[in-house]
């Protein structure tokens, strides 16, 4: 479900989903800019009600532009608007705990820009 969640919010603002592990980035074909999700942890479920809390890492990668914008400036912007429209989905209670940290060096072999970013949400699970 969260896989999920997150792949609709990625494509309501116009960025591409992929999810694995991060080594895996090196052997895809990628259409930028694209959210990479790694597999989610369950950090906690409550058995008397339908509630989960996941953390979920996710990257934000994109390939260097030419504009006047400051590229990493760029990316915050992006992910800001992503956690936003996540706000409008009924089946998340609450996010928390958002880090985010630019990379250093490219994630991909297309020398690409990025921040990775985690989050903690909580969700009713309606299963």
């Amino acid at each position: 479900m969260i896989t999920e969640i997150i792949r609709q919010a990625a494509a309501m603002n116009g960025i591409n989903f992929g999810s694995g592990f991060s080594e895996e980035l090196l052997d895809r074909e990628l259409n930028f800019p694209i959210i990479w999700m790694e597999p989610f942890v369950v950090t906690a479920t409550d058995c008397n009600y339908p509630v989960k809390n996941y953390t979920v890492t996710l990257h934000l990668l994109d390939l260097p532009s030419t504009d006047s914008q400051p590229e990493y400036e760029a990316l915050n912007k992006k992910i800001a608007e992503i956690t936003m429209s996540l706000t409008n989905v009924p089946l998340i209670l609450s996010m928390v705990k958002l880090k985010t940290s630019p990379n250093k060096y490219p994630l991909t072999n297309y020398g690409d820009i990025s921040i990775s970013f985690s989050i903690e949400i909580t969700t009713i699970d309606p299963e």
